[in-house]
């Protein structure tokens, strides 16, 4: 009996010529197989039985390692992914990379042959960067001992409340690093007055530069012109107290500090070609590079000019550094804190 049904039921469906004739019944795997007594024999049978059990279990066997294969594969991404999250959170933010750019000009003089200016921006302290490491984290900064130091702005990460004891350590590291002839900063679309960036930047020796200008002098009588612009994010930049001026200081090397690089395209015509250098920060050289999801990261006024430097015409080009924080989140890939050292050479 197989499923409810007799032998007799087959029998009676099986036209046989010779009703006598033997039938053997043959059940296997759920198949009732008929053979006659002159039919298949029962060891030929059993031969494909076996083949086709073999082929299962090979199929099993393949799916099997599929599987495996397949977790494996799981587990080694995991593991990937685990060690790039560490290095991008702990590893990479600690670092910091001095970038140094030559700059020749006809536009200083003898005495101005050879300066050394020192570019940092984006600070974002209370990010990675607190009053454990801020010094070490300006360490680099101070090695250079530059005659100009400039500062692009992001100073203190946005809704972060400083303590006491942040504001004497950031105030003490930033009035460590050395300058000849001047510290210079420009606001950043996260510096807000209620954070209390100002006062720290002016007690460490910096002047704020917002839509003015200031003059640098090294017992020379051709001077340096620095511009600073207002954030275009969260302030009205303006080029109005330059205007006048400018046929004066048209011989002079001038320097235009943006905190968002994109700005520049923003700019009159008449002013794009007027500097000779243009220095920003904002982008943080994309900080976690994902390739095709980039866009996404950059914020805006910084999705056109990223990373590095860009002839922009003839006569002016712009310099972005990568920041020494972070910002939204507290990781970097592929793009490590940075701070640029520009030479300046006579031609």
């Amino acid at each position: 009996i197989k499923n409810g049904r007799t032998c007799n039921d087959f029998v009676a469906k099986a036209k046989f010529r010779d009703s006598q004739e033997r039938i053997d019944l043959f059940c296997a795997e759920d198949v009732l197989f008929i053979t006659k007594n002159y039919g298949f024999r029962r060891d030929k049978l059993k031969i494909e039985l076996e083949k086709k059990k073999n082929l299962e279990e090979k199929k099993e066997q393949r799916r099997q390692n599929l599987k495996k294969g397949v977790l494996k594969l799981l587990v080694f991404l995991l593991i990937v992914l685990s060690l790039l999250l560490v290095y991008a959170r702990f590893i990479e933010p600690a670092m910091t990379v001095v970038n140094e750019f030559k700059i020749t000009t006809s536009k200083i003089d003898d005495k101005m042959n050879g300066l050394k200016i020192a570019h940092f921006s984006d600070l974002h302290y209370g990010s990675t960067i607190d009053k454990e490491n801020v010094a070490k984290k300006l360490a680099k900064v101070n090695n250079i001992e530059a005659d100009i130091v400039i500062f692009t702005g992001d100073l203190i990460e946005e809704n972060y409340v400083l303590t006491d004891e942040d504001k004497e350590a950031l105030t003490a590291s930033l009035k460590n690093i050395p300058a000849k002839l001047g510290k210079y900063a420009i606001i950043g679309n996260h510096d807000k007055l209620e954070s209390g960036y100002e006062a720290i930047l002016i007690e460490a020796g910096f002047t704020i530069i917002k839509n003015n200008y200031e003059l640098v002098y090294d017992n020379n009588q051709n001077p340096i012109l620095i511009y600073g612009l207002d954030s275009i994010t969260i302030g009205n930049p303006s080029m109005e107290a330059i205007k006048k001026d400018m046929d004066k200081y048209e011989s002079s090397f001038k320097i235009l500090l943006v905190h968002e690089p994109d700005c520049f395209d923003e700019l009159e015509e008449e002013f794009k070609s007027y500097f000779d250098l243009v220095l920003a920060g904002h982008t943080h050289n994309g900080q976690v590079w994902l390739p095709f999801f980039q866009d996404l990261i950059l914020p805006p006024y910084g999705k056109k000019y990223i990373k590095g430097n860009y002839q922009l015409n003839a006569t002016t080009s712009l310099y972005i550094s990568g920041g020494l924080g972070c910002s939204t989140f507290n990781y970097r890939l592929g793009n490590p804190p940075s701070i640029n050292f520009y030479r300046i050479i006579k031609e």
